[in-house]
């Protein structure tokens, strides 16, 4: 940019320096010029002696490294108290363990789709 800028103040027209260096600056608002660092995903790799853990970020060992999931521990039951029951221990377990302090836990009973 600096070259070009040196270009613009060479030009003895002062209307036509003033209308070039507006668009050049108009430009350089939308462009990224000099080193440019891309955006992108982090990449992944395949850790396999590392223990799982609920919450933890996994792939399939025969998919793709890249095909991220979430694990999740999903229960049914017919008895609906059995579930609340388990959601409650589940709740007093997770209250005590520091380790749960950073994961999201979601209980979902829909009475509508139990099987």
């Amino acid at each position: 940019m600096a070259a070009i800028n040196d270009l613009i103040s060479q030009i003895q027209d002062k209307e036509l320096r003033e209308r070039i260096q507006h668009e050049v600056d108009k430009m350089a608002k939308q462009k990224k010029f000099g080193l440019v660092f891309e955006e992108h995903l982090p990449e992944c790799t395949p850790l396999y002696d590392v223990p799982v853990k609920v919450g933890a970020t996994v792939a399939k060992r025969t998919g793709k490294v890249n095909d991220i999931y979430r694990l999740v521990l999903y229960l049914k039951s017919e008895d609906y108290q059995a579930l609340v029951d388990a959601k409650n221990q589940m709740e007093r377990y997770i209250e005590i363990n520091r380790g749960f302090a950073s994961l999201k836990i979601q209980f979902d009973f829909n009475p509508m789709n139990i099987f």
